[in-house]
């Protein structure tokens, strides 16, 4: 798993791996994340770095991340963004195949397919622990210990409370 590197942009080269992109769509009907999608963006690095423009906080794309590790509980496949404004995106892929979004049930009835909803899952489970990390960083300051225990804290399953403490302790660890 990869931390964020420096970038430098280029949108030149960036163009050209769109356009490779754009053939790689109109050869192949049918796209694996793992063995088609993720080791294309790994080796189109300017590509994978314009994903970031879909965050409309970044104005740079000067860090860039394959295969990040977030909280050392999920893999973002893409991230992307703006140093200075801490503004980044995570992307997530997917298969693309026709039953990757949708599946018929019965003659009509479309639902999601488990492939997207196991992704979109995945995303959901991103923002809760990133809104987890921002309640917890509001509630602490750097260098301040946690001492007793918050009100309301014997109701939590032990293993809940531990991991807890230990998310914002985490976060004041430079």
């Amino acid at each position: 798993m990869s931390a964020y590197e420096e970038f430098r942009f280029d949108p030149e080269r960036c163009r050209l791996e769109l356009e490779e992109f754009e053939r790689l769509l109109m050869e192949r009907p049918e796209l694996s994340e793992r063995a088609d999608i993720l080791p294309f963006f790994r080796t189109r690095r300017h590509l994978a770095a314009l994903l970031g423009s879909y965050n409309p906080n970044a104005n740079v794309y000067d860090r860039l991340a394959i295969e990040l590790s977030l909280f050392g509980e999920f893999t973002a496949d893409v991230s992307a963004g703006d140093s200075s404004k801490n503004a980044f995106c995570l992307i997530e892929f997917e298969d693309g195949k026709p039953n990757s979004i949708f599946t018929l049930r019965g003659r009509r009835a479309r639902e999601w397919a488990s492939r997207f909803e196991r992704g979109f899952s995945q995303i959901v489970d991103w923002l809760w622990k990133l809104d987890d990390q921002r309640r917890c960083r509001a509630d602490h300051r750097p260098g301040e210990r946690t001492r007793g225990r918050r009100q309301g804290a014997a109701d939590v399953a032990p293993r809940t409370r531990c991991r807890e403490l230990e998310t914002c302790t985490l976060l004041h660890v430079r």
